[in-house]
């Protein structure tokens, strides 16, 4: 039995510019598609591709899986969270005071009909937990920066109200071991594009 790594790697830029997407489902730009392409060079030790179901996300997933002939599998558990109210809105058009709230504190702060913060840990974290407890071998998650924030926080123990404060920019990398048993997960690599 030897270690195994799961790598993620946050979608690129996608068409229409930065805002609060969550199940707005945007393609891709070509320069996000490029971006993930240069993320990826030299990291082919994957054998199978795990994505979320946005365009912005699986667009790409479907593409490396033909191309490398690897398995391809869409799983919810690694979609982004659903912003309710503020889906596909800039922050330019968030009331100031609603959107100091929510970067202050993300935990305790949810926007209007939005999947609560808890909720969408809790749903990021029953994923991560699937991909531990099997036997995945060494995935691809090609998923959205909040729910590498939670799968970091996961690792190291990060409290929740401070995941806002890492950063994961438009296709960022990142790589984590999963060692032999007893030993525990840990944070291999995290970069950005």
């Amino acid at each position: 039995m030897r270690d195994r790594f799961v790598h993620l790697l946050r979608h690129g830029e996608p068409e229409n510019g930065g805002r609060f997407r969550g199940k707005h489902d945007d393609p891709l730009s070509e320069d996000g598609f490029e971006q993930m392409m240069a993320s990826l060079l030299g990291v082919r030790n994957f054998d199978h591709v795990i994505t979320s179901p946005s365009a912005r996300c699986s667009q790409f997933s479907k593409a490396v899986a033909e191309g490398m002939k690897l398995p391809y599998i869409e799983s919810p558990a690694f979609a982004e969270r659903h912003f309710g109210d503020w889906e596909n809105k800039h922050v330019d058009d968030i009331p100031a005071e609603d959107l100091k709230a929510f970067w202050e504190n993300p935990r305790d702060f949810t926007p209007p009909g939005a999947e609560p913060f808890d909720q969408f840990v809790a749903r990021c974290a029953r994923g991560w937990k699937d991909i531990i407890e099997h036997d995945t071998a060494n995935p691809l998650i090609v998923t959205h920066g909040g729910v590498i924030r939670a799968i970091i926080g996961d690792v190291l123990s990060i409290p929740m109200e401070s995941l806002i404060l890492l950063e994961v920019p438009y296709a960022s990398y990142t790589a984590i071991r999963i060692p032999i048993a007893p030993g525990k997960p840990s944070l291999m690599t995290h970069r950005s594009a």
